[in-house]
């Protein structure tokens, strides 16, 4: 039987306070899922972004990707930050190195809604993605002016990997 409008108000109440990163990824799932079926409300793209980017990718959020993102087709807000976030999630995943290094691209090149497990599938997505490696260790090393000390690591990883990618090619 599916769930009613009923049940999806009641899922949103019991997990008013849910700790979108550390809850069970299938209860913030039916939490979101019944936010669509309801009507979003101000929190909702935090945890949304929060939980796609922040968390292990899991089937749950494979099943949310697939199902429910043409739900924001016409909202630029999701389409124009959210989006590119979580099709380079998806992209990494599923191993699509070339539309990864896009998404990828896009993100870093806007600055905007990066943490550090997005840098870190942005490093794999341009490690994997493309053969310029000099050109973008170069991109990744230059990104450093924008981020915090915590994502410098990452930063620095992903330039010196891209390096030495590029002196086996040369």
């Amino acid at each position: 039987m599916p769930l009613t409008r009923k049940d999806f108000k009641k899922i949103i109440a019991l997990t008013e306070n849910l700790d979108i990163l550390e809850a069970d990824n299938e209860l913030v799932y039916l939490r979101l899922k019944a936010q669509t079926e309801t009507g979003i409300d101000g929190g909702f793209y935090s945890d949304f972004f929060q939980w796609m980017t922040e968390r292990d990718f899991s089937d749950f959020h494979r099943k949310f990707s697939e199902t429910c993102l043409d739900f924001f087709k016409d909202d630029i807000f999701f389409e124009n930050k959210i989006k590119p976030a979580v099709e380079l999630k998806l992209a990494v995943k599923k191993r699509e190195w070339g539309n990864a290094y896009k998404s990828a691209k896009r993100i870093l090149s806007e600055q905007s809604f990066i943490n550090s497990k997005l840098l870190s599938d942005a490093g794999k997505a341009f490690l994997f993605g493309s053969k310029d490696f000099e050109e973008n260790a170069i991109f990744f090393r230059n990104l450093e002016k924008y981020y915090s000390k915590t994502d410098l690591f990452y930063i620095y990883f992903y330039t010196a990997r891209l390096m030495d990618k590029n002196s086996q090619v040369q």
